[in-house]
C-alpha cells in the first residue's frame, strides 16, 4: 500500500526499524526466522509461548522481492512478469519526517538492489542502479527465461531533466530522455525505436513515472541517459 502511494521513504523506514515492534527487532534479538507476534514471548494474545516459524507478520519478505527488487507478475505460473524498479529518488525532507536521523542518511543513500527469482520457467532476475555514472541516470538489467514476456519499466527520476514526480511532468520528461538497451537506442523525442529485435514495444506509464518496454525471454541491459 506505502508503495502504491508512492510513499517509499515511508516503507523503508519502516523496513529499517529496529525498534519494538519491527522487523529489526526481531533480528535484534537473535531471529532466523519469522516469528508469530512482536515480542516472541508469551502475552494476552498468546498464552502458550508462542511459535518462531509462522507467516502472519511476514508480508516484509514479499516486499524485499515486489517492491524493493521490483519482481512480480500478471496472471499465474510468471508467464507474464513485471519488473518494475521503485522510484526511489528520496527528499531529505520527507525521510527525516519518517524516520530518525540516525536511518536517514542510509535510506536516502539508497540507490540501486539486486534480486533473483527461481520460477517453474528459470531464473528471473533485475538489477537496478540509480545515478550508474555522470552519463546514466538510470541503469537496469533484466534477465526473462524461456517461454515468457515481460514488462520492464524505466523510471523517469525526480531530477532527470527538471521532472518531478506527477503525470504531467513524466509525460514532459520521457518526450526529452534518450533510453538505450544494449548499445542501440530504443526511446527517443517521445517515441519507440524498434532497433532490438527483443523489445516489441513501448509507451509512456504516466502513474508510475515511468516507460514501460514489452520484452520476450532473454538478458537485457536499460540505460537512461542522464
Amino acid at each position: 500500500v506505502l508503495m502504491q502511494q508512492g510513499r517509499m521513504d515511508v516503507a523503508l523506514s519502516l523496513a529499517n526499524q529496529t525498534t519494538f515492534p519491527s522487523w529489526g527487532y526481531w533480528f535484534m534479538n537473535g531471529a532466523t526466522s519469522l516469528w508469530e507476534n512482536w515480542s516472541g514471548k508469551a502475552d494476552l494474545t498468546h498464552p502458550p509461548a508462542p511459535t518462531h516459524d509462522h507467516i502472519f507478520l511476514g508480508s516484509h519478505g514479499s516486499w524485499l522481492f515486489e517492491g524493493l527488487g521490483g519482481i512480480d507478475q500478471k496472471g499465474v505460473g510468471f508467464e507474464h512478469i513485471v519488473l518494475r524498479p521503485p522510484q526511489t529518488r528520496l527528499s531529505e525532507v520527507a525521510v527525516q519526517d519518517v524516520c530518525s536521523k540516525e536511518n536517514a542518511a542510509s535510506l536516502l543513500s539508497l540507490s540501486e538492489a539486486q534480486t533473483t527469482h527461481h520460477c517453474i520457467h528459470g531464473v528471473i532476475a533485475l538489477k537496478w542502479i540509480e545515478a550508474f555514472n555522470d552519463s546514466v541516470a538510470f541503469y537496469v538489467s533484466a534477465t526473462v527465461p524461456p517461454n515468457t514476456q515481460a514488462e520492464v519499466y524505466i523510471p523517469v527520476p525526480a531530477t532527470c531533466h527538471g521532472a518531478i514526480k506527477h503525470s504531467f511532468s513524466t509525460l514532459k520528461a520521457a518526450a526529452t530522455v534518450t533510453i538505450v538497451e544494449g548499445t542501440v537506442p530504443i526511446w527517443k523525442n517521445n517515441m519507440f525505436l524498434p532497433n532490438d529485435d527483443g523489445v516489441m514495444s513501448a509507451q509512456v506509464d504516466p502513474d508510475n513515472h515511468a516507460v514501460v518496454f514489452y520484452v520476450g525471454s532473454g538478458y537485457y541491459n536499460f540505460y537512461l541517459l542522464a
